[in-house]
């Protein structure tokens, strides 16, 4: 590897920060220890890790600490915080399955949905294990402190944080979610409404106090974060949801918010995943395959793809074929999905057909071809997609449609959706308004919601106004995309006018738009980490300052 023969010969310490230790820094930590346990004993690696949440590895996202109906909508079996290619499932690397097996009796379900609690316990308990069997030429160092700010020095980065300021030679950011619990309210009406800007840690933030039972409350959002909402606001204050012969139905406690009333810009809901302990859908792994295939192909066929006419049409022809429906059905279904706002009646009869589908009280239908095409076909998509693989005339119809297409797709287990459903029968959740935010100039809230609550999540581009991103922005060392994501190459380092920055690298949700499905636990689906761990221990030191970032020389 080039420059490796210098290091050892010198001695040469390789100092390096990784800002960010949820999964993607951890992920990041233990494939530079896999790497650097290879080399020689000379060739050394000082790292230092920046995490300020309670658990590292976890994260704020997956907290210990937050309540168990709080679920991932990602299934165990696919949880797996080790790289395959280099270490087997065992009990030193075991996968989320063979780690359940571990700590709590009986087989555990690999198509079920657990809390993320119990997710994160896992991934702080893979944290630990790296930071034990680290080899003896790489020594880390845990800081529980938030990064402030970054700034190039000559030879390196000054990394400032709440506890210190070190000299770096190499920066890895992985900050995740950008200032997800602690952003400003935003616009909003100036009436005396209580008005709560994010709902995580939901203990806190709905609590009794906040959200007082009785009271209307309005939810902005419509996804994941509106149903985690919902549930604090009901099975949190200690409501029961009972199983029925076709879903379930709410016991109040009283407790409760006499309504939760969802409020969107287009009132159209997620549709859940399928419960593959109740549904069984059709044999269509070859579709899929045959489909990703195609996929695969296409940067083989040209440099810039067009998604509408080259991508778009073989996901479309995947699903009817799994559906076993003419040519041009899903193109139409998909068209009438997207024409206009949906009221609360369309909303809730969508997401009642998803159940059932799910739960295999109907037979699966081209709206679950749809999603599933998407799902199974998505591995393939990132490659195509990322990193410029699409020509400038398809960014806003491939983001329009991927948007959709998500909603379709990555929705909550059908469980969630089954929740959902029995809060609206039983006069609670109120959908009569959840296309209320339509016009995106309205930020008025209803006259008669009593608490709005924001339960969106930042976009990728909202970066923290406390964390380090803005400023190396600012300065020129980060360059955004036409979405305002963070462009990089395929090893994750920052690039500026198409070139690398030395030494400063970023990966993870902040980069969604350069690099396809950035906020998932998946660490097969983007190969930026492995990449970036073979350039730190194969690249020679930083020798030179950089002077300008328009100065620097392309990354080989």
């Amino acid at each position: 590897m080039a420059g490796t023969n210098e290091i050892i010969r010198n001695g040469e310490e390789r100092r390096i920060a990784i800002v960010g230790c949820g999964p993607r820094g951890m992920y990041a930590l233990d494939s530079l220890c896999q790497l650097a346990g290879k080399m020689p004993a000379e060739c050394r690696f000082d790292v230092t890790v920046y995490e300020p949440a309670e658990h590292p590895g976890a994260g704020a996202i997956y907290n210990h600490d937050q309540p168990d109906y709080l679920r991932m909508n990602f299934a165990s079996r696919h949880i797996d915080a080790w790289n395959r290619g280099w270490v087997a499932d065992s009990p030193q690397h075991p996968s989320f399955l063979t780690w359940m097996q571990q700590q709590y009796a009986g087989q555990p379900d690999p198509d079920g949905f657990v809390s993320r609690n119990r997710v994160g316990r896992y991934l702080s308990a893979c944290f630990s294990r790296i930071v034990q069997a680290c080899p003896a030429n790489v020594d880390i160092r845990l800081r529980r402190a938030r990064v402030e700010h970054i700034e190039h020095q000559p030879h390196g980065w000054q990394v400032r944080s709440t506890q210190e300021t070190r000299h770096f030679e190499q920066v890895l950011i992985t900050t995740g979610h950008q200032d997800w619990q602690r952003r400003s309210p935003g616009s909003h009406d100036d009436s005396q409404r209580r008005f709560i800007a994010s709902i995580f840690p939901v203990e806190e933030k709905l609590s009794t106090k906040q959200v007082p039972p009785g009271l209307v409350a309005g939810i902005k959002g419509f996804a994941l974060t509106f149903i985690d909402a919902s549930l604090a606001l009901t099975l949190g204050r200690d409501g029961r949801f009972i199983e029925t012969a076709d879903g379930y139905a709410y016991r109040a406690s009283g407790k409760e918010p006499a309504r939760l009333v969802p409020l969107s810009r287009t009132g159209r809901p997620l549709l859940c995943k399928p419960d593959h302990g109740k549904f069984v859908g059709p044999a269509a792994e070859s579709i899929w395959r045959d489909a990703s295939a195609a996929l695969n192909e296409l940067p083989k066929q040209s440099s810039a793809i067009c998604f509408e006419s080259q991508i778009w049409p073989i996901i479309l022809r995947a699903a009817e074929s799994a559906a076993n429906l003419e040519e041009g059905a899903a193109g139409r279904w998909f068209d009438q999905w997207c024409d206009g706002n949906f009221d609360g009646k369309r909303a809730l009869q969508a997401m009642r057909s998803s159940f059932q589908v799910a739960t295999g009280q109907r037979p699966p239908d081209l709206v679950w071809a749809m999603g599933e095409a998407w799902r199974k076909i998505y591995p393939a998509l990132v490659k195509c997609v990322s990193h410029g693989g699409l020509n400038a005339q398809s960014h806003k119809p491939f983001k329009d449609i991927a948007g959709e297409m998500e909603r379709i797709s990555f929705g909550p287990p059908a469980i969630n959706m089954g929740y959902m459903l029995a809060l609206a029968d039983a006069g609670i959740l109120d959908l009569s308004r959840c296309d209320h935010f339509a016009d995106k100039s309205a930020g008025q809230w209803p006259g008669d919601i009593d608490v709005a609550i924001d339960a969106t999540i930042p976009a990728p581009d909202i970066f923290d106004p406390q964390g380090p991103i803005g400023g190396l922005e600012k300065a020129g060392y980060l360059n955004c995309g036409r979405n305002g994501e963070i462009v990089i190459n395929r090893s994750g380092q920052a690039l500026t006018e198409g070139r690398a920055v030395p030494g400063l690298s970023v990966i993870g949700r902040v980069t969604e738009g350069c690099v396809l499905g950035n906020d998932t636990l998946s660490r097969t689906l983007h190969d930026h980490i492995r990449h970036w761990a073979e350039t730190i221990v194969g690249s020679p030191p930083l020798s030179a300052p950089l002077e300008c970032a328009r100065e620097l020389e392309m990354h080989a």
